[in-house]
């Protein structure tokens, strides 16, 4: 005998002759609850109200066969995966194999033996049982896969907020200095390999020590995003805007004259003394300096550009502020 929950299975017993169901019911009863059906039009109501776990289904039977009945409970999602073992008098070949393609998983000769009709039962009720635990065990592998799938993306969306978080200033969303050099350096190489000129804007907020001890520094803080904002919509694309330090702020500008980033660093610094900055119930007018440098086509390294730009920027400095200074006009040993 094969150990399965027996006592807890559900058999429908369906046959039109009433010795039969009897006989059936007696021999099925002591282990299993029976639900015997003469009547073959009630099998998919019954079935459809509380679905068995074993259908035995005679073949012959007036209003509707055998056959009928199973390709009815077939048709429908709900009924078709109970198993149906045939029970019938007609013992040729044809009528078996009629039952196997009308969905049957077995087929029981009449007059049938009382331990061959256990035995087949229990079989069908065990692969019965193991095709649920399996589908069970699928199913909640799916929901682990699907549980799984779900960790990865986060983890990927994590990994990917991280790397952001590491190349960006948490503050304005500019990129960092780390982000800086690891750019500049190789846009400087790929100049180098190509002739092409690369130039950089450094930029500082002027007073911005003034702005904070007036203000308070949440309002120096929304200064400096406001900066970030304004040039983020007017760099070019491939132009990378970083956060070099306090306030101060760099522009790279891959394949651009020292010329062109001199004219547009002066535009950013005239649209930013031209935009008030509201925090809370104050309006804020600040500007900024600015000084250009660029490679001019020579193996420079970037702490040379950068240092280049930075004293033009303390020239503007000097100079008056809000201004920006070309490091060629002022420091150029060629004089240009």
């Amino acid at each position: 005998m094969i150990d399965i929950p027996s006592a807890k299975a559900d058999i429908l017993i369906v046959d039109d002759t009433t010795d039969n169901l009897r006989l059936l019911s007696r021999i099925l009863a002591r282990d299993y609850r029976v639900r015997p059906i003469a009547d073959p039009t009630q099998v998919y109501p019954a079935v459809r109200f509380k679905p068995p776990d074993l259908i035995l289904l005679d073949v012959m039977m007036p209003e509707m066969d055998g056959y009928q009945v199973a390709a009815q409970l077939k048709n429908d999602p709900m009924a078709a995966e109970v198993p149906i073992i045939f029970v019938s008098a007609l013992h040729d070949v044809e009528s078996k194999v009629r039952a196997f393609s009308a969905g049957g998983v077995d087929y029981i000769p009449k007059p049938f033996e009382e331990r061959e009709v256990l035995a087949r039962v229990e079989l069908h009720l065990a692969l019965r049982r193991l095709q649920q635990e399996l589908r069970s065990a699928n199913e909640e592998l799916e929901r682990q896969n699907q549980a799984l799938r779900q960790k990865m993306l986060e983890n990927e969306a994590l990994q990917a907020q991280l790397r952001e978080q590491a190349i960006r200033d948490p503050l304005t969303g500019a990129f960092n200095r780390r982000y800086l050099i690891a750019t500049l350096t190789q846009e400087l190489a790929q100049a180098q390999r190509t002739g092409a000129h690369l130039s950089l804007v450094m930029m500082d907020v002027d007073h911005f020590k003034k702005v904070n001890d007036t203000y308070g520094h949440l309002a120096g803080d929304a200064v400096l995003q406001a900066l970030v904002k304004l040039v983020e919509k007017q760099i070019r694309q491939g132009d990378t805007l970083c956060r070099y330090g306090g306030e101060e702020f760099v522009v790279v500008m891959p394949n651009a004259l020292q010329e062109a980033a001199y004219h547009r660093a002066d535009a950013w610094r005239i649209a930013f003394e031209q935009q008030p900055i509201l925090y809370e119930d104050q309006v804020i007018h600040v500007t900024l300096s600015g000084g250009v440098s660029s490679n001019r086509g020579l193996p420079l390294t970037y702490e040379t550009i950068i240092n280049n730009a930075d004293q033009a920027l303390y020239l503007a400095k000097e100079g008056g502020r809000n201004r920006i200074v070309s490091w060629l006009t002022a420091f150029s040993p060629l004089g240009d």
